[in-house]
């Protein structure tokens, strides 16, 4: 019923999902969360494909987001719910605005998790935190910026998350980890292959005859890197009395996103080893 209501699934976009979601939302639908798998397709098997299905989708949603806002012609996504529904199912023009906005910027925040990545790798391997206070450390200011900024965090997540197992918001976590790196090289693509004319990578066709791809290296020298890092400064930790609160700081920072990215490495090894 839904879809008959739109038309059927928009197919005029490299992000069909994304696109038909959109005009789900413009047509009176609202999201939930399931986590039920419900259709059947080639499906990835392997990391490599699941990362080139993720890298195509990153650049159909930059694509959407372009062609929203450059060039008017095409537009077909924001604000303006059909005047045909009746008003009591008509949704607010800002929340159309604001979920299309979402739906069109999200691999944006792959940046963040490569953020981490880096600042995780300078703190083991130099013992140097990121970011350093100011000396004598203002112990107001820093509660009146940081305590805020947590409690609407944390209440943002408890909204958005409501009624979702705690082991799906684990794993979640870790794709954003693991998959960080093909997101900020989608918004490259397809922004190279918006002013030049042609991508860096192409439009692959996912399934299981994509066995590697070069895109999984990146996670696998990271996390060896990372692993390296952890067991010098657990040494260090143990061996030196003046060094083990940075030491384990360092250690610690490092652990959680190594263990973030381990899952899906680890199938990665696999993978490129019996290829």
């Amino acid at each position: 019923r839904a879809l008959l209501r739109i038309g059927g699934i928009p197919y005029e976009s490299q992000t069909e999902d994304a696109h038909t979601s959109i005009r789900l939302h413009k047509g009176g639908f609202v999201s939930y969360y399931v986590n039920l798998p419900l259709v059947v397709g080639e499906a990835p098997t392997t990391v490599a494909s699941r990362q080139l299905q993720f890298l195509r989708w990153v650049k159909g949603s930059i694509q959407l987001w372009w062609a929203q806002f450059y060039e008017p012609p095409i537009k077909m996504c924001i604000g303006q719910a059909p005047k045909r529904l009746p008003k009591d199912q008509r949704p607010s023009n800002f929340m159309l605005t604001f979920y299309a906005i979402d739906t069109m910027t999200w691999p944006l925040s792959a940046i963040s998790a490569l953020l981490y990545m880096f600042c995780a790798l300078v703190f083991v391997f130099f013992a140097e935190p990121p970011l350093q206070p100011h000396d004598p450390f203002d112990i107001s200011s820093f509660l009146w910026v940081f305590l805020p900024y947590l409690c609407l965090r944390m209440a943002n997540n408890l909204i958005a998350l409501q009624g979702v197992k705690s082991s799906s918001v684990w794993v979640a976590q870790e794709v954003w980890y693991a998959q960080a790196f093909t997101a900020f090289l989608g918004i490259l693509d397809a922004l190279y292959e918006k002013f030049l004319g042609t991508g860096l990578t192409g439009w692959k066709v996912t399934g299981e005859g994509t066995r590697t791809t070069a895109i999984e290296y990146f996670n696998v020298v990271v996390s060896m890197l990372l692993l390296f890092g952890v067991i010098i400064r657990l040494i260090v930790f143990l061996a030196d009395d003046e060094d083990r609160l940075i030491s384990f700081g360092s250690a610690f920072f490092a652990g959680v996103i190594l263990v973030q990215l381990w899952p899906m490495v680890s199938m990665s090894l696999y993978e490129l080893l019996i290829n």
